[in-house]
């Protein structure tokens, strides 16, 4: 702790100047040095779960984008954790999560898969854009049950198609 405290770290140990109450927040962590990336994510997640509890009759909605990055197989488990359980909690407090990745297979990655399954587990939709990568396509296989036409048009969409998943209706949508 002594290096987030008095130690190289210690910006951690402040005020922030960014206003909280702004209706949209977004944490940049791309550009955090790696020996304290842990420590942000933690900051991170932690202060979007506790926004998330405060008013249960505002609804919310959590972007999070390249999340392989906080579950994937170099991700701090403590962090994966955190976003298993806001995907998990958030609609009992009127919000969502939107999720994307482009690296499916590190996505499923950490503790054989454990926290990419659970974020598919417990999303309504899901979103399939093209992949010609058969190792990636059958993490959403058996997942999302994709038959094999399904499979075969998702290996040749282009900028723009994928294929809708919600339940077991599946819509081919060309965004134009």
């Amino acid at each position: 702790m002594r290096q987030f405290i008095t130690g190289t770290l210690k910006a951690f140990n402040n005020q922030t100047n960014v206003n909280l109450d702004n209706k949209y927040i977004v944490f940049d962590l791309s550009s955090m040095d790696q020996r304290i990336l842990p420590g942000g994510m933690f900051l991170a997640l932690d202060f979007v779960m506790s926004r998330i509890k405060e008013d249960v009759t505002e609804p919310k909605m959590i972007f999070i984008d390249e999340a392989w990055k906080l579950i994937g197989s170099g991700s701090n488990i403590l962090a994966a954790d955190y976003v298993k359980k806001i995907v998990k909690l958030i609609r009992a407090y009127n919000g969502g999560t939107c999720i994307s990745t482009q690296d499916v297979s590190d996505f499923f990655a950490l503790n054989n898969g454990e926290y990419g399954e659970a974020i598919l587990a417990n999303s309504q939709i899901k979103v399939i854009l093209g992949m010609d990568d058969m190792h990636d396509i059958s993490y959403f296989k058996d997942a999302v049950g994709l038959t094999f036409d399904e499979i075969k048009a998702i290996r040749k969409y282009k900028k723009g198609q994928c294929l809708v998943c919600a339940n077991s209706s599946h819509i081919p949508i060309q965004v134009v």
